[in-house]
């Protein structure tokens, strides 16, 4: 299947092949839609690091790829490649940044490299989505709404539905993805009431400004996908999950990718319980800890919310389509791009991490959160390594 990257004309982006230096602002107008069909078919492999490793494996990685520094905020992360500037000139500083203290606890700083991700997972009351990834049933779409940074500073704000699609016969996986920017204030009805008004908005402005009929039809058959899917599966925000990102990348190489998540918590976000909800059933997210206030986490009460105990560090190889790879999902079996197979066997075999094959944030979220209810048809595999010390 191809897989289709629709951005939304809103995103400001900066069209591939444009000057990496000119302000993004530039690239933000109504006109640049910029549809990529990229090919995107990589390995990913995930492993668990240790707080205690965690400076010691920022640093390795940091001696082969320069840590990304986002000249605007990430809306999706396979896509970097247009959103960033490169710091490489002070790694030390760089290393020192990251180890400040939890971005949870304190709100992002402006000045801080490493952004603070927010991602408010939807499911049913029967965990159908949750359960279809790990039973890997209907090639199991996820949906998210993303945003960086505190809500009260008004960041982007987009919903992504996506589906990961493996073949199984050769390991390799690609994403499907649609993606929608959506205003705030509409959220609300498009997604509890399946309000058209600001699908017809954007098209009338995107239309007035010149945008082409072939646009129009795609972006207009994302609103209606997402829409439908929500209704069609009784879907609502369930829990969000927030954390610290770093990433790791070669300016305009995206052969290989690390990114490393950090001070994850999983955050409940339901209104399953009619008579005590945990989120107002009319309102898409949870208003007390998007407050404008130093610590949100003080609103919590005991079961609402767990700490995911380690980081989680993905590394993303481009594959071509060199089908003698093995399917094996460990990193160790696979042939990697020559220039960068040596120090991330080194890291990846060391005592440092611990892999995880197909680790999902998702599923790790709903299992923590959720295990004890009887709607969840499967735990992870994973979870007794939770019980054990990954320190070796």
């Amino acid at each position: 299947m191809k897989h289709h990257h629709h951005h939304h004309p809103m995103s400001g982006l900066v069209p591939r092949g444009s000057a990496m230096g000119e302000p993004l602002a530039s690239a933000s107008k109504f006109s640049s839609i910029v549809s990529n069909d990229i090919d995107m078919n990589f390995r990913s492999f995930k492993f668990w690091v240790h707080n205690d490793n965690l400076m010691e494996v920022k640093t390795r990685i940091l001696r082969h790829l320069p840590v990304l520094v986002y000249a605007n905020v990430p809306s999706e992360n396979d896509d970097l490649v247009n959103r960033f500037e490169s710091d490489i000139s002070n790694n030390d500083e760089i290393v020192g940044s990251s180890s400040s203290t939890s971005s949870v606890e304190h709100g992002l700083g402006a000045r801080s490299f490493d952004p603070l991700i927010n991602t408010l997972y939807f499911d049913n009351e029967h965990f159908e989505l949750y359960n279809d990834k790990l039973l890997k049933l209907n090639s199991a779409p996820t949906l998210r709404l993303r945003w960086t940074g505190q809500l009260s500073d008004k960041p982007d704000i987009f919903l992504e539905k996506k589906t990961l699609i493996e073949d199984e016969a050769t390991g390799k996986s690609e994403f499907d993805l649609t993606k929608l920017q959506l205003k705030q204030k509409f959220i609300n009805g498009f997604i509890f009431e399946g309000d058209k008004k600001f699908k017809e908005q954007t098209l009338k402005k995107l239309k007035e400004s010149g945008t082409a009929g072939r646009d129009l039809e795609r972006l207009e058959e994302d609103f209606s996908e997402i829409q439908n899917f929500i209704i069609k599966n009784e879907l609502q925000p369930v829990f969000r999950t927030v954390y610290t990102r770093t990433a790791f990348q070669i300016p305009g190489d995206d052969k290989i990718r690390v990114t490393i998540d950090s001070n994850i918590v999983f955050i409940k976000e339901d209104s399953f319980d009619r008579e005590r909800p945990i989120r107002d059933p009319n309102t898409w997210h949870r208003t007390d800890i998007d407050a404008n206030v130093a610590n949100p986490l003080k609103f919590l009460r005991g079961g609402e919310y767990a700490k995911f105990p380690y980081s989680v560090m993905e590394i993303k190889v481009k594959s071509s389509l060199d089908s003698s790879m093995s399917a094996s999902s460990m990193i160790s079996n696979v042939k990697l791009p020559k220039k960068h197979g040596q120090w991330l066997n080194d890291l990846t075999n060391s005592h440092l991490v611990k892999e995880i094959p197909k680790f999902s944030i998702f599923v790790q979220g709903v299992a923590s959160l959720y295990g004890d209810d009887e709607k969840l048809d499967i735990l992870p595999f994973w979870l007794p390594d939770l019980e054990t010390d990954i320190r070796q």
